[in-house]
């Protein structure tokens, strides 16, 4: 399709300004409530202090506003004429790194084209006017923090139930404030508030309830199923099987492998099935991110749980880390290699870290399966794992060291070719049961004898093929 057919959107002529004009309303929000709070704590207001208007029962000041007992408080009024003073540039520093922050969350611009998920600037806005309310008891505060909550609900429900929630919980902790309104005037500026914009916010959840009497509510077993938990944070229920998030460690060792385990219902210390690929986590799903593939399918059907690792710059890897540079490595690359790991090098070793947190599972078998590239890190796996790998199935779709023609190819390994490429990986493998698909048909290392516990076959690996190769006989 040419450039010129794809359709183009143009913030400022389709809407698009509203869209945008979210974060920075957010930003704006936020850095109000925190300036106010930090000048709440220097012990002035954003409206100058001890005004006639706060209502703050201080020493300074009395609760209906006039003289206090005593003149002794250390808050002096402003001057006349600067009923808002501005803040000082220490309280306003932080507030505007705080607005900036709230604006540019990861998660808002994730979802930038979600104009609900924008709208959050009523949020802080409720709170900063809840804590004006609590401070002064006045009845202007407590009707805008009711219609700022209903603006949330308005803009986006969800945010509005999240907003109700926290606010319940704050509330109470304000008034453990040393200064405060009392709790006669904070109730009745709060009740005026609610009476104002609890009839628009009736009218707004009507259509809800209309569509809960038609469709009825969740059965107990949705809400089980989807309701969150806490171990909703490091698995998800799938059909059939679990999904379990982790992040794999070595003694030893500052290396961080990002892995997922899809373990089948009933699974009790049977195969672990190490997913190996250069897309790391990725593969073992289609494209909608929540169906395993069909081999995946095959081995849980076989009782196999799954353990698919992001090793070194793969996947989620490939944002945590970046491969070893030194100076002149470019020109003789020994100055690299000759002290640090290669990126394939880094990358067995992760996979070694996955074998091991497979076996720590309580497997009794631990089993690897490569395609391509992948291949050769789980050959390189296994040579040295000995006999903790039960089975290996790899397809290296026609790869062999000598297809290696740059330094900073992440399959070099050094002295690779010299001992044989990829059959003098597999010669290592001499205990278990290792089959090799797809080997290149000019073999640099044909020289190198195969154990009889490896099978090389020159053709490609089907998906059924490679997943018996893994399956226990």
């Amino acid at each position: 399709m040419a450039d010129d057919a794809l359709p183009r959107i143009r913030p400022w002529r389709d809407g698009g300004a509203i869209l945008l004009l979210g974060p920075w309303l957010s930003a704006l929000a936020m850095y109000l409530l925190v300036r106010d709070l930090l000048a709440g704590r220097a012990g002035t207001g954003m409206m100058g202090g001890a005004s006639r208007e706060s209502g703050i029962g201080s020493r300074g000041s009395g609760l209906d506003g006039g003289p206090g007992p005593a003149a002794d408080s250390e808050i002096e009024a402003p001057e006349p004429g600067t009923r808002n003073p501005v803040p000082d540039a220490g309280r306003c520093w932080p507030a505007l790194i705080a607005g900036t922050i709230f604006a540019l969350l990861p998660y808002r611009v994730e979802h930038l084209m979600h104009l609900e998920l924008q709208w959050s600037q009523w949020m802080p806005l409720a709170c900063w006017a809840l804590h004006r309310t609590v401070q002064r008891g006045r009845i202007r505060d407590g009707v805008l923090t009711a219609a700022f909550v209903l603006a949330q609900f308005l803009s986006c429900i969800y945010y509005g139930i999240f907003l109700v929630m926290t606010l319940a919980l704050v509330a109470p902790l304000l008034l453990l404030a040393r200064e405060r309104a009392t709790l006669a005037g904070i109730a009745r500026a709060l009740v005026v508030g609610a009476v104002v914009c609890g009839p628009p916010l009736l009218m707004y959840a009507a259509p809800y309830r209309a569509n809960q009497q038609v469709l009825g509510n969740r059965t107990a077993h949705d809400i089980e199923r989807w309701s969150a938990t806490p171990g909703s944070f490091v698995s998800v229920p799938g059909d059939g099987f679990a999904v379990h998030q982790s992040v794999l460690t070595r003694a030893g060792s500052p290396a961080r492998v990002p892995a997922i385990g899809i373990v089948p219902a009933g699974w009790k210390a049977g195969l672990v099935v190490v997913w190996l690929d250069e897309r790391g986590k990725e593969a073992a799903f289609a494209p909608d991110g929540r169906t395993p593939t069909p081999e995946v399918k095959r081995l849980l059907a076989g009782g196999a749980a799954v353990l698919v690792p992001d090793v070194f710059l793969t996947g989620e890897a490939g944002a945590i880390g970046s491969r070893i540079r030194v100076k002149n490595d470019d020109t003789y690359f020994g100055y690299n290699t000759g002290y640090n790991r290669s990126v394939f090098a880094e990358r067995t070793s992760d996979v070694l870290t996955a074998i091991a947190f497979g076996k720590q599972l309580g497997a009794h078998d631990v089993a690897l399966v490569g395609r391509g590239r992948a291949g050769a890190w789980a050959l390189a796996a296994r040579a040295l794992a000995g006999d903790v790998v039960a089975r290996t199935a790899v397809d290296l779709g026609g790869f062999d060291f000598d297809q290696v023609r740059e330094t900073t190819d992440d399959a070099l390994l050094s002295g690779a070719l010299k001992y044989g490429g990829v059959r003098g990986l597999a010669s290592l493998a001499t205990t278990g049961r290792t089959t090799i698909f797809g080997l290149a048909p000019a073999q640099p290392g044909s020289w190198v004898p195969t154990p009889s516990s490896v099978t090389v076959l020159a053709t490609a690996a089907t998906a059924d093929a490679l997943i018996d190769a893994v399956l226990p006989r």
